[in-house]
């Protein structure tokens, strides 16, 4: 009997093998047909025609872990909605600027911190409350949200994570609540590794300091007389430990569900950019410019040329030969011109005498 079952627990845990084998085997390929998801969906979100049906999916993948990462932050249900609205808004109307030189879901988590930190800034003002200080006001309003199902343990674990700064209460919900990677951390917070442990190990230790101070014990009665009793227990670290993974907030039924076409109705239509249409008279209508330009060009130069060729320095640049003639050979010219004509006056005036005699004789 006992080699039987022995035979079986070999059996089992050789089975247990292949299935952790084929596991790690299929883990590579998957994450390696989510990268290609993404990849492909960034290159339908720069085809103008298919960039509203991309958008759709991105909402679809991120919308409800971005929901969760601003419920977090701002506590209440209707601030969280609000907030996820715009941050798909503002990546909606922004994706031209989308570069791909960061996975797509670190930008939309940077432009869901942005929008979170805005309004969180807006709310202390709007509370006179410093930023150093810790950001109570939430809690009235987590108290006043039907959508909070959390227990008395709850209400005072969420007031202690407001007393951490806000930078560091980014880092614990990440971290604790949301179970991210470092390395996916430090990519959205730009933040060293090393800093982030140190930030979260911080976070830790005052929170647990925050419980231990009211005197608080997150354990069952029971249970909490038995570690009382055990010298090695360390008594906060069960109190983390033991509300890790539990979620006290909760979403109006069908939430979810329609989440990607509640966000995507509310996204404005983009004008299709129409190509212009260039006519033969657009085509030409530079060169005539030129022309003109150069034209106007020419006749100004001319005009110069032409100003400068008015005074004798310039006679020889024209193409017409100019003869110099004497005064005193123009003068004789004229004098034999004069005397012909008087030649001529008194020839006629003969033949007029000559006439007039002959008519008296008759």
């Amino acid at each position: 009997m006992a080699e039987l079952v022995d035979a079986l627990v070999s059996g089992a845990s050789g089975f247990a093998i292949v299935q952790v084998r084929v596991l790690f085997w299929a883990l590579p390929k998957i994450e390696k047909m989510q990268s290609y998801t993404e990849d492909e969906i960034v290159v339908q979100l720069r085809d103008p025609a298919r960039q509203r049906e991309a958008f759709a999916k991105v909402v679809s993948l991120y919308g409800e872990k971005l929901y969760w990462h601003i419920r977090k932050m701002v506590l209440d249900h209707e601030d969280a909605n609000d907030l996820l609205q715009n941050t798909f808004l503002k990546a909606w109307t922004n994706i031209e600027l989308f570069r791909g030189e960061a996975k797509l879901s670190t930008w939309l988590y940077k432009i869901a911190i942005n929008e979170c930190i805005t309004f969180l800034n807006k709310q202390r003002n709007m509370n006179n409350v410093s930023i150093d200080d810790a950001d109570t006001f939430l809690l009235e309003r987590l108290k006043g949200d039907e959508y909070f199902d959390g227990d008395e343990i709850q209400v005072r674990l969420q007031n202690a994570i407001l007393t951490l700064p806000e930078k560091q209460r980014l880092v614990f919900n990440m971290k604790y609540n949301e179970e991210m990677k470092y390395e996916e951390m430090s990519e959205i917070l730009g933040t060293s590794v090393g800093a982030l442990k140190a930030s979260y190990h911080h976070a830790v230790k005052k929170i647990r300091g925050v419980f231990n101070k009211r005197g608080l014990n997150l354990l069952p009665e029971s249970l909490s007389k038995q570690y009382k009793k055990r010298k090695s227990m360390k008594k906060e670290e069960n109190n983390l430990d033991r509300l890790k993974g539990t979620n006290p907030f909760t979403v109006p039924e069908g939430y979810m569900e329609g989440l990607t076409e509640r966000i995507m109705s509310q996204l404005p239509e983009k004008q299709e950019e129409r190509a212009k249409r260039i006519s033969l008279m657009d085509r030409v209508r530079p060169w005539l410019y030129m022309a003109a330009v150069f034209a106007g060009l020419g006749l100004f130069f001319k005009a110069i040329v032409g100003i400068n060729g008015s005074d004798g320095s310039t006679a020889s640049d024209s193409l017409l030969v100019r003869t110099e003639v004497p005064t005193t050979a123009l003068d004789a010219i004229e004098a034999e011109e004069d005397e012909e004509y008087l030649e001529y006056l008194e020839a006629q005036y003969a033949n007029y005498l000559l006439d007039e005699e002959l008519s008296y004789s008759e």
